[in-house]
């Protein structure tokens, strides 16, 4: 009778620690993934404020380009309206070679500088760069999002269940089984060291 007294609890042990080694296993999972899930969500955070830089050098680009367009077009047209004073009916245009000159342009009011039309060129292009930059870091972030929520959702499907979606999942629902899961451990590590305690005075 002692000797089946002995084997129960000895399968009580192995059993226990089996259980305990599970259920340490599954608090290092569900407390990885909270991790996962938070930085998860610290990335999506990181690609949002990407965007919306990435939006605002586009709008400041467009912007800087539309107006050195428009001060070529100006530019363009002053210095058509210059050459047109220059034209004499019978001699030839210096541009097409024409001898006859029917349609001379019109000169503009608006003479634009051609260090300024320099300058609204160079702001426009390192506008260009500034969207360029900004579009790469765009980029990076969402990829840097979408792998870390690639892997929470992976971890979630194989710890929590199959129907597991990251976007959705409640942080503080997790807090809480991973809560519940410490307090399981230790419940079922005292019920272990209680049974290997048991089995040695036994074996006294």
């Amino acid at each position: 009778k002692e000797q089946e007294q002995l084997k129960s609890i000895a399968d009580q042990h192995i059993h226990l620690v089996h259980t305990v080694q599970n259920l340490a296993e599954r608090k290092d999972a569900i407390r990885n993934l909270i991790e996962l899930l938070k930085s998860m969500k610290s990335l999506y955070a990181v690609y949002e404020q990407a965007m919306q830089d990435y939006e605002n050098a586009d709008k400041d680009y467009e912007c800087k380009r539309q107006q050195y367009e428009d001060l070529y077009h100006h530019f363009i047209e002053g210095q058509a309206g210059r050459l047109a004073l220059l034209l004499v009916e019978g001699e030839p245009c210096p541009v097409c070679g024409s001898t006859s000159h029917p349609r001379k342009a019109v000169g503009t009011d608006t003479v634009i500088d051609e260090s300024k039309l320099d300058e609204a060129k160079t702001q426009m292009d390192e506008a260009l760069n500034i969207k360029q930059n900004k579009n790469e870091a765009m980029q990076k972030a969402r990829q840097d999002y979408e792998n870390k929520r690639n892997l929470a959702s992976h971890e979630g499907r194989k710890i929590i269940d199959s129907s597991f979606n990251p976007d959705e999942v409640n942080i503080t629902d997790l807090e809480d089984k991973l809560k519940d899961c410490r307090e399981e451990l230790n419940n079922k590590t005292t019920e272990m060291n209680k049974a290997k305690e048991d089995g040695d005075k036994y074996l006294k």
